[in-house]
């Protein structure tokens, strides 16, 4: 076990894009739960998809690591492909159940945080990526590879 980098240098985020696919991708809130190093995360907020790509290219540009998990959703491909594009390590998963509790955005976002977290600190078994189209969405930054594998 070891962990994937500096954690002081990690910015991890659990993302829950909208699933309504009629609304256009640059008109939709992402709900981002986010949290730096092992600090505790930031209560959840909304960002747009412009304002979340721009975010995670100025902390690339800072020297950190970014991390970002999603379910697989109408935007979530997009969004996907335009964090893997400004260097983001971006896993898309299958929808995942909260237990008994009622599913929200607020919560979805931070119980994928809460995975991640788990994930990056080496702790594989909590997240498995799924296959996209025209790739396979993996961690192959961490592994020496360049992204997305046909």
């Amino acid at each position: 076990w070891r962990p994937v980098c500096v954690p002081h240098r990690q910015v991890k985020l659990g993302l829950d894009p909208p699933r309504d696919r009629g609304a256009g991708v640059h008109l939709a809130f992402i709900m981002v739960a986010e949290q730096v190093g092992h600090q505790p995360p930031k209560p959840p907020r909304k960002l747009d998809a412009v304002g979340l790509v721009a975010e995670v290219k100025r902390w690339i540009a800072q020297g950190h690591q970014v991390w970002c998990v999603q379910e697989a959703c109408g935007f979530g491909f997009t969004l996907h492909r335009q964090l893997e594009a400004v260097g983001a390590h971006s896993l898309v998963i299958t929808p995942q159940a909260l237990g008994d509790r009622r599913k929200t955005d607020r919560l979805d976002a931070s119980q994928l945080l809460r995975y991640l977290s788990r994930y990056v600190d080496g702790q594989r078994d909590e997240l498995r990526p799924i296959p996209l189209p025209g790739g396979f969405c993996s961690d192959s930054h961490s592994e020496g590879g360049g992204g997305t594998t046909a």
